[in-house]
C-alpha cells in the first residue's frame, strides 16, 4: 500500500468577515490565493477554512484548486505567488496572496 505524500495546493478563495472583525480594514469581503500542503483538495480545503476561521475569516468558496506543479506547468505564476509557495513548510501549512478586499 502506498503512503499518500503531500503536495502543495492552490485555489482562489473567497472570504467574509466574521464577528465583525476588522482584519480587513473595515471591508467586508476579500479575494485572495491560498496555497498550502496536503495529501487530497479536500484536505487542503479542510486547512484553508480553518486557517480562515482562526483570523476571523468565513470561507465562501475555494475555486480552481489545482497541485501548485500543475499550475506552474499550465499557467503563468506570478514571482510573488512562487515566493508564498515557498513559504510552506511543515509548521506553516497554509499561506496566503495579497488579499483583494472589497465592501460586499
Amino acid at each position: 500500500m502506498s503512503k499518500k505524500i503531500r503536495i502543495k495546493w492552490i485555489g482562489l478563495a473567497k472570504v467574509v468577515v466574521l464577528n465583525n472583525s476588522n482584519i480587513l480594514n473595515g471591508d467586508k469581503a476579500a479575494f485572495t490565493n491560498a496555497l498550502g500542503l496536503a495529501k487530497t483538495k479536500t484536505e487542503f480545503r479542510n486547512k484553508v477554512k480553518n486557517k480562515f476561521y482562526s483570523m476571523d475569516l468565513k470561507l465562501l468558496r475555494l475555486e480552481e484548486v489545482e497541485s501548485f506543479a500543475d499550475r506552474l506547468k499550465n499557467h503563468n505564476v506570478s514571482k510573488d505567488i512562487i515566493k508564498v509557495s515557498k513559504r510552506l513548510s511543515e509548521i506553516n501549512e497554509v499561506e496566503f496572496s495579497i488579499f483583494h478586499t472589497f465592501p460586499e
